[in-house]
């Protein structure tokens, strides 16, 4: 297996992670605004997602920044 091959291997489970990271933020959404609009009770549910929900974000910035910084080895550099 060559360098080429582990970043391009690399570049795609980062993608993956992104889109993993995307599924979760929207997910969490969804379920807020569901719970803000139909079930005040679980309110303190809502609160745990909104944290989840700033975590997932943050996550995925850093997943996006190593993708990047993938990227660019594998292209720029010639790799």
């Amino acid at each position: 297996m060559t360098r080429h091959d582990i970043l391009a291997q690399n570049i795609e489970a980062r993608k993956a992670n992104v889109i993993g990271y995307q599924i979760n933020i929207d997910n969490y959404c969804a379920a807020i605004a569901d719970i803000e609009a139909n079930h005040p009770d679980l309110a303190p549910f809502a609160e745990e997602l909104r944290g989840r929900l700033k975590s997932e974000e943050y996550e995925r910035k850093k997943e996006q920044v190593m993708l990047a910084a993938l990227k660019f080895n594998l292209e720029e550099k010639g790799v």
